[in-house]
C-alpha cells in the first residue's frame, strides 16, 4: 500500500523518475 502512495507522489513531482522507482 505504501509503495502505491510513494509512486503517486513521485509521479506528480518527477513522473519519469517514478517509473525508475
Amino acid at each position: 500500500m505504501n509503495s502505491k502512495v510513494i509512486i503517486f507522489d513521485t509521479t506528480l513531482r518527477d513522473g519519469d523518475q517514478a517509473l525508475g522507482y
